[in-house]
């Protein structure tokens, strides 16, 4: 975690430092949020994407209403940072942009879920309704939670108007989703895997001990399946047993045959993988 980055990078430097000489003991409370506004002089974001970091590491933890606390030393995949990749590795983020690569390894949303035109459309005929740009329910629309429920009912879910609602942000919603997916995952990766979502991520960091990430990666590519490892986000040759994992597919055909692919990789690069 150099000193070099961004603001929030630093402090979380400046915070990991503090940890590790026992400035801040085991079970002890953390700075809050506004005395360190007050004392570093950065923005509330800032403090939070740095604290965001440090529970990833396994360093802190988050207790409600409490604020955050210096947690006991735990054996967690730490979530890279990302770093300019080394000239061995830059082939590797070729692969991304080849048409007939199925992608598990990006960081993006599946282009499923994004459909451009449609939303244009619709957001100028919004911008047209001045009765749209105002403040809704806290619920939501009305109309829009009527059509949600009626689309759901023909899918085969019954469900009530009233039962609906919709989140103010993006982000909300895709955590919300995201936390239904990871219910399933552990059934899709080997037994002794360990995962972090990063906040605000639709990708995973998945560890296997004793997996060579890199040759992971060149056998996926050899049948069209691409991913990232570890060694691509560290110059020093860090979680090489490590790699980024897309979950925003979830429910795609192509995934789920991806996921399947990559289960039969990692067995055969790690037969002891239960």
């Amino acid at each position: 975690m150099g000193t070099d980055g961004f603001a929030w990078q630093r402090l979380a430097s400046t915070l990991l430092k503090g940890i590790e000489q026992g400035v801040y003991p085991i079970g002890s409370r953390m700075p809050s949020v506004r005395d360190l506004m007050y004392q570093q002089g950065v923005s509330r974001n800032t403090i939070l994407k740095a604290y965001y970091e440090l529970e990833s590491l396994g360093k802190i933890e988050t207790r409600e209403h409490s604020g955050f606390f210096v947690r006991r030393a735990e054996h967690r995949p730490s979530s890279p940072i990302a770093t300019r990749p080394e000239p061995k590795n830059e082939g590797i983020t070729e692969f991304f942009r080849k048409p007939d690569m199925l992608d598990l390894g990006s960081a993006s949303l599946h282009l499923s879920l994004m459909p451009q035109k449609t939303l244009a459309d619709l957001l100028r005929e919004a911008m047209l309704q001045p009765s749209l740009l105002s403040y809704a329910p806290v619920a939501g629309l009305t109309e829009l939670r009527t059509i949600l429920a009626a689309h759901m009912v023909e899918g085969g879910t019954p469900i009530n108007p009233e039962e609906i609602l919709v989140t103010s942000g993006c982000m909300e919603a895709m955590n919300l989703a995201l936390d239904e997916i990871l219910l399933d995952l552990p059934s899709r990766l080997p037994g002794n895997s360990r995962m972090t979502m990063p906040s605000g991520g639709v990708f995973l960091w998945v560890e296997v001990p004793d997996l060579d990430a890199e040759a992971l990666f060149w056998r996926l590519s050899e049948r069209g399946v691409f991913i990232l490892p570890g060694t691509v986000f560290s110059t020093s040759g860090r979680h090489a047993n490590c790699f980024r994992l897309n979950i925003s597919a979830h429910c795609d055909k192509d995934w789920n045959r991806g996921m399947r692919i990559l289960q039969e990789e990692i067995h055969k690069l790690v037969p002891s993988v239960p």
